[in-house]
């Protein structure tokens, strides 16, 4: 590992810098979504004072984008499930998630429709409690995106 960290654990800050983000977008972070974001972090090895370093002072953290489109839907489809764990959605969440969407390989010209798309699968899996088929998600998302001019 380098002076600064491995790629992939700066990839894990990243995400769980915009897990942080997108729960303070509405001026609030309820407890499922502090549970969700810290067990998250947890999940991804990050320590206890790596959270709390990203949580203290966010301008830390390096913006290490996902490498991939593939890797982009999977933070979009983690972040749709954090924005829906309180059980609504606010403006300022919906807006977060549209303005970070090129930053993860979703073209602006398709975000809105990549986003409803995710947010509409995440409450059928909540609501149903199934689980997702992330690779039938993945490509009906680039479908997507190859129609609204994207790709």
């Amino acid at each position: 590992m380098g002076l600064f960290g491995s790629n992939k654990n700066k990839q894990q800050k990243m995400r769980f810098f915009h897990m942080f983000a997108l729960a303070s977008a509405d001026g609030k972070i309820d407890e499922a979504e502090r549970q969700m974001i810290l067990n998250m972090g947890t999940k991804w090895g990050m320590s206890g004072e790596e959270m709390s370093q990203i949580i203290n002072n966010p301008s830390s953290v390096e913006m290490t984008p996902p490498r991939n489109l593939e890797e982009g839907v999977l933070q979009m489809v983690e972040l749709v499930d954090l924005m829906i764990a309180d059980g609504k959605i606010t403006e300022e969440e919906y807006e977060y998630l549209f303005r970070i969407s090129p930053q993860l390989h979703i073209p602006s010209s398709a975000a809105e429709l990549v986003l409803n798309k995710i947010i509409d699968e995440s409450i059928r899996v909540k609501q149903h409690q199934y689980l997702p088929r992330h690779d039938m998600l993945l490509n009906e998302i680039k479908n997507l995106i190859q129609m609204a001019g994207g790709y």
